[in-house]
């Protein structure tokens, strides 16, 4: 399986004191310093900033696009293990969440709901994304957040896929931007892996001609 172009982008709040911590877990990664960070500009509503910027994620040039939370750390080989998942070449793929909320089953799945919240990590194809963003733009407007609204619109378009382990954390003691409080539901629930990388001749997750997981 040919491995996956990614690029990245940072959703950044200016007034988070978790940037320091953020950014240099993300350049400890395999990433590097080869990111961008998209800074709420003063004055602008955060809705407005958070649409801005899923809009310049889907003008990447690259297979697939990651956006980061400006709270979170990350895995060290986040980009490996991101450009070797088989299931964004799934026709049916439309998200991968890298943060799988307290995952049991030991291997990835598909998310199965209408919405869903944690999209401090979240990969997408940039060529579905611009759909996607205006969907949820749409949903936003009667108060919905837009976590919830992004999912929808990927649940509506194709499907959500999760990511096991969790290849981000979230800084569960940062202050939300939308007033969220901490709590456990807001982290990986111990499914977080820092040091985890994908074998090189793994079957997990593979897909055979068909788009059909293969057996393990």
């Amino acid at each position: 399986m040919k491995a996956s172009s990614v690029s990245v982008l940072v959703f950044a709040v200016p007034w988070r004191e978790s940037h320091e911590k953020c950014f240099a877990s993300i350049e400890a990664s395999d990433i590097g310093k080869n990111y961008t960070v998209c800074r709420h500009p003063e004055g602008m509503h955060k809705n407005d900033h958070w649409r801005e910027t899923h809009l310049l994620a889907a003008q990447s040039e690259t297979d697939l696009v990651l956006v980061l939370e400006d709270d979170v750390i990350v895995n060290r080989h986040i980009l490996h293990n991101i450009s070797t998942w088989c299931w964004p070449k799934h026709k049916e793929f439309r998200a991968g969440w890298l943060m799988n909320v307290g995952a049991k089953s030991g291997y990835d799945e598909w998310f199965d709901g209408n919405e869903w919240c944690c999209t401090q990590g979240v990969v997408y194809r940039p060529s579905k994304l611009g759909k996607l963003v205006d969907i949820a733009w749409e949903r936003m407007k009667d108060g919905t957040p837009w976590d919830l609204a992004i999912s929808w619109a990927a649940n509506r378009e194709g499907r959500i896929r999760t990511h096991v382990p969790s290849l981000v954390e979230h800084l569960d003691h940062m202050p939300s931007v939308v007033g969220n409080q901490p709590g456990e539901l807001r982290t990986s629930r111990g499914t977080f892996d820092e040091k985890w990388k994908r074998p090189a001749h793994s079957q997990h997750g593979i897909l055979d001609e068909y788009g059909r997981a293969r057996s393990m």
